[in-house]
């Protein structure tokens, strides 16, 4: 860049005089532009951190007795009906799918109601697909069934969850992505959402989506760059963020199965989604796996949760 500057200069003084004047207008745009997003970051770091939880407990909920009804529902993120029932690779082996297959009922035609996660699970949790969804400053969210109607907030009472309670029944949370505490935290008794940034840059490799702003800007400090370049492995940890959050939602997904005090269980997995944390041909939890991968971990889940299931007293009503 400075070569060119300094060519620039020698072979057209005038050009050269116009670009220096719109650096310093792009500057001075810079400028005011931080001027306006300091406060609003401040707003938020200070302002505004009260209002998150990454989880939270009901005290003393109604015993439940093993002769009641439960309902497991566990969703998996990106997981491909195709490859699991239909046209599965030959290289993947599913045999807790397949097991599953064999004593359930399946619904295949169907439509999808979004492509997104933001999209797609609150408006299941609605019943109404959903066209578009936005954050307000303030943490909430807000919806459009159709395209051009006006924004309607995401209402708690409207879900599944508030027709579970109203019926007398207790309910419990493990999710990833979606801020379900913040959102529902009315109709849930118990609740834990994860979701941490992908390792998208070298500045954005530690921010999380359940820390506050104050913390994710701290994480995002140079010192703390410096220390992991030097030290040539991540700061606080080698795991993935995905795996982490696979980790922390499946060890909340079993504590749910296990409290026979919650009758209607949602579980969101973030497997298979991408990116792969899993090795199939040695059954081991690795980073940079395939989606094959992550399908024989979901299969691995679902034995896991299946298994969590039948040790309880409730199993053969659930």
């Amino acid at each position: 860049t400075t070569l060119f500057g300094i060519a620039l200069l020698c072979i057209r003084p005038a050009l050269f005089d116009r670009c220096l004047a719109a650096t310093h207008i792009a500057y001075c745009v810079a400028a005011f532009g931080i001027l306006v997003l300091l406060p609003r970051v401040a707003l938020h770091a200070w302002g505004r951190n009260a209002r998150e939880a990454q989880s939270f407990e009901r005290a003393s909920l109604p015993a439940v007795s093993p002769s009641e009804p439960r309902i497991i529902w566990v969703l998996m993120d990106e997981l491909s009906y195709d490859q699991i029932f239909e046209h599965r690779a030959p290289s993947v082996a599913l045999p807790n799918f397949d097991a599953l297959a064999k004593s359930s009922i399946v619904f295949s035609n169907l439509q999808p109601a979004g492509d997104s996660t933001e999209k797609v699970i609150p408006g299941l949790l609605l019943g109404k697909p959903l066209a578009a969804v936005r954050f307000t400053d303030d943490g909430l969210l807000s919806y459009r069934s159709e395209a051009h109607i006006p924004w309607q907030p995401f209402d708690q009472r409207d879900t599944i969850f508030a027709q579970a309670k109203e019926l007398g029944w207790t309910t419990g949370l493990a999710g990833w992505f979606n801020p379900y505490c913040r959102l529902m935290p009315d109709v849930l008794d118990r609740c834990f959402w994860q979701f941490s940034e992908p390792v998208s840059g070298d500045l954005s490799r530690y921010l999380s989506s359940t820390q506050s702003t104050s913390q994710n800007v701290l994480a995002m400090m140079p010192l703390r760059h410096m220390l992991s370049t030097l030290l040539h492995r991540p700061f606080g940890g080698g795991a993935s963020p995905h795996r982490r959050d696979y980790m922390a939602v499946m060890a909340q997904a079993g504590a749910l199965v296990r409290d026979p005090e919650i009758r209607f269980v949602f579980i969101h997995l973030n497997v298979p989604h991408p990116a792969g944390i899993y090795d199939r041909a040695h059954q081991t939890m690795r980073d940079k796996g395939t989606y094959f991968d992550n399908l024989a971990l979901a299969d691995r889940s679902l034995a896991t949760l299946r298994d969590e299931i039948q040790s309880t007293p409730a199993a053969a009503n659930t």
